[in-house]
């Protein structure tokens, strides 16, 4: 997870089967495709929300949505990119 207004301030934009590239700290390039971003509300999200999904390998990008309410916002952005390949 990160800051929408810092890291992640374009996660918003990513589309579903568009490629993510992580590269790890050995310098592999691992590509995975977006299947889902959604919008959650925060009083409603739960744990399986987040990392439930045990169907292969997963990065779940989070990041906050919505309205400010107090020190956080209302809502969480949730995109969803399955493992494809090592590039």
């Amino acid at each position: 997870d990160a800051h929408v207004f810092a890291a992640f301030e374009n996660l918003r934009y990513l589309k579903v089967g568009e490629d993510v590239v992580v590269v790890t700290a050995s310098g592999q390039r691992l590509r995975f495709v977006v299947e889902e971003s959604t919008v959650f509300k925060l009083s409603e999200l739960t744990p399986s929300m987040l990392f439930g999904r045990n169907n292969g390998r997963w990065l779940n990008l989070i990041t906050c949505a919505g309205n400010p309410v107090g020190d956080t916002y209302s809502h969480r952005l949730i995109v969803y990119a399955k493992f494809a390949e090592v590039l």
